[in-house]
């Protein structure tokens, strides 16, 4: 089971997403444009819903850079708090039918090409550095996104901790939740 992913964000903002979810919503909510970024901008009923749904997760805008991104049961291994985290957000919805969780930057929106992502495993050697997956079990998920800023060896890393936590129904966006608020931002130390 692939619970790391390594991306290297070629546009500054990252999308999480299950292709089977995400396909699904796209093509009832918004079938002829394949820049669907777009539409859930200037229509934010639907980029709303597609959050709320747990079709899609967004990040943004966070610098291209690269990102490990963790995958975590939190109720197998809860959350401690450490001197290394930068933010913490908590109970957005994720919605996951397909058994995998795809991490990607922006592009996957602005060009989205719902072959491609939903045959992902076989297509395996046509992916660029902007995108990456996680094994998951199919599911509601309340999800968490923690920012690190790792320091190794020779250079820090930015790491982002997805802890996701089984549900029986997807978590309604908190009050006050707001994507275009939250700073996804890790800082360099």
């Amino acid at each position: 089971m692939k619970t790391e992913a390594q991306i290297e964000a070629f546009i500054p903002g990252v999308v999480i997403f299950d292709p089977a979810v995400l396909s699904r919503f796209i093509a009832e909510h918004c079938p002829d444009d394949s820049n669907v970024f777009e539409i859930f901008v200037e229509q934010s009923n639907i980029g709303s819903l597609a959050v709320q749904s747990g079709a899609v997760v967004p990040m943004y805008p966070i610098p291209e850079e690269n990102y490990v991104f963790r995958l975590r049961d939190e109720r197998m291994r809860p959350f401690e708090q450490s001197n290394e985290a930068v933010f913490r957000y908590e109970d957005i919805p994720l919605n996951v039918v397909s058994g995998l969780l795809l991490i990607a930057d922006l592009h996957a929106l602005m060009d989205w090409d719902p072959e491609f992502f939903l045959n992902y495993k076989a297509r395996l050697s046509d992916r660029l550095g902007n995108n990456d997956y996680l094994d998951i079990e199919p599911g509601f998920y309340s999800l968490s996104i923690t920012g690190f800023n790792q320091l190794g060896a020779e250079l820090s890393q930015n790491v982002y901790q997805l802890g996701v936590t089984a549900v029986e129904s997807l978590p309604a966006v908190p009050n006050g939740a707001n994507f275009d608020r939250w700073d996804f931002r890790i800082e360099r130390l």
